[in-house]
């Protein structure tokens, strides 16, 4: 008799669009159908319960930590609304976090990023346009460097984006850095 109690409940839970979520009750050929409403965050799938589920301005609920939610100027913004106020894509972080480590050669940039050498051109084009980057020295001695809203764009987005990609890119850079390092070492500058 038990065994026929458990083919006659069934329990599902579906994704809810209202903010806590709800119980139904429905029957099914002669079944009952439990359908159980829960919160997931929109970024990472992953289930929320109350206490973590955090609303965006935008509406969008996601889980309260990186890389689904980043605070920016003070506010906490989702993925989506942080892409509005500051638009950087993967490879614009690579080039930033490749300049500020102070690589400046467009060619090795692009190697270490696995772009093209005409995308890493005006990725630095768009950067210096739209205020991430600018320039210290004189003429053809200038060298780039990231302005503040360059720091604050690799400060935000080394949080959010988190990738295999990434890792090698920040593994091949550190190994260069320290190669770098280890030559200026041997010629005493």
């Amino acid at each position: 008799m038990a065994e026929q109690r458990e083919d006659l409940i069934e329990e599902r839970i579906i994704p809810s669009g209202e903010l806590l979520g709800g119980k139904m009750l429905s029957s099914s050929e002669g079944r009952i159908v439990r359908e159980v409403r829960a919160t997931f965050c929109v970024t990472c799938h992953k289930y929320l319960k109350l206490e973590e589920i955090y609303l965006c301005g935008c509406g969008r609920k996601v889980c309260g930590t990186e890389p689904c939610m980043t605070e920016y100027e003070g506010r906490k913004l989702c993925r989506v609304c942080m892409q509005t106020e500051l638009p950087i894509e993967k490879t614009d972080l690579m080039v930033l976090e490749a300049i500020h480590a102070g690589i400046r050669s467009k060619k090795t940039i692009a190697h270490l990023a696995r772009i093209t050498f005409n995308e890493t051109g005006a990725i630095l084009q768009r950067m210096w346009n739209e205020g991430f980057l600018s320039s210290r020295g004189v003429s053809i001695f200038s060298l780039p460097i990231l302005t503040n809203k360059g720091l604050t764009a690799l400060k935000v987005y080394s949080g959010i984006y988190q990738d295999a990609d990434l890792s090698q890119f920040r593994t091949s850079l550190n190994e260069m850095s320290v190669k770098k390092s280890d030559a200026e070492n041997r010629t005493g500058l």
